[in-house]
């Protein structure tokens, strides 16, 4: 049998063997590597007049054209014009819709509109902030059995 003072050092290395060997899987990192996109935004400016595009918007943003533009002139009375600004307001509701109807985030919605991830967070969030500022005056339940059909018939056509 070992010597005591032999058996502590055998103990101390494997500790410090395991702290080691832990420390190794621990600290691993992987590789550095840069995602390359390629640019499939589309002329959305193009889309919103063309009324070809219809399914284009029924499918992506989940409501017609009709309600979309409904929808931007609801808004566009807390957004003031900027004559400056690169992407439009209507754009900016379309990062909206986009990214509350698909579940791919942010980078999936820039990518899709042709924007930057910062400034779809941005613009999402500010268009989120003012239809939840709008929720007394646009929500409203119907009180009879002829407006919840008018309102399924809606949702049926879409």
């Amino acid at each position: 049998m070992p010597s005591p003072p032999l058996v502590a050092v055998l103990a101390l290395n494997t500790a410090a063997f395991s702290v080691a060997l832990a420390c190794a899987f621990m600290m691993r990192r992987n590789m550095r590597v840069n995602v390359c996109t390629i640019d499939a935004s589309i002329d959305f400016e193009s889309l919103m007049h063309d009324s070809c595009y219809d399914a284009w918007f029924k499918r992506h943003l989940r409501c017609s054209q009709k309600t979309f533009h409904l929808l931007c002139a609801m808004l566009r009375r807390y957004f003031p014009v900027v004559p400056y600004k690169k992407y439009s307001f209507e754009r900016a509701v379309a990062c909206m819709l986009y990214h509350l109807g698909s579940s791919g985030g942010f980078r999936e919605t820039a990518l899709a509109l042709g924007v930057s991830k910062a400034w779809c967070i941005v613009n999402v969030n500010a268009v989120i902030r003012v239809l939840f500022l709008m929720r007394a005056e646009c929500i409203k339940l119907p009180t009879s059995q002829a407006e919840w059909e008018i309102i399924s018939d809606g949702f049926r056509q879409i």
